[in-house]
């Protein structure tokens, strides 16, 4: 799950030319806090059925900014302030 993700995030992240990729995963693990204090707070008044369906709506628009930010790099040399977001 989301160790392997965080496991490749530095390389991913370095793939992409981002500056200082240690910074980029170190925010990366900042919102996973958060958003992981979210899911519990909100688990049982949402449903759970509810928060899978919006997390899994993030995380394919997540991959497709990440895979947007890869494939349009040589046309636009800002894409990897992108691959951050």
């Amino acid at each position: 799950g989301i160790d392997a993700v965080f496991y490749y995030s530095s390389s991913v992240f370095r793939q992409a030319d981002v500056a200082d990729p240690e910074l980029a995963t170190t925010c990366l693990g900042i919102v996973n806090v958060f958003v992981t204090i979210f899911a519990i707070r909100y688990m049982d008044v949402a449903g759970r059925k509810t928060l899978l369906t919006y997390s899994l709506m993030g995380m394919c628009a997540s991959f497709a900014t990440l895979t947007a930010s890869f494939l349009l790099k040589p046309v636009f040399p800002y894409m990897d302030q992108l691959s951050i977001i």
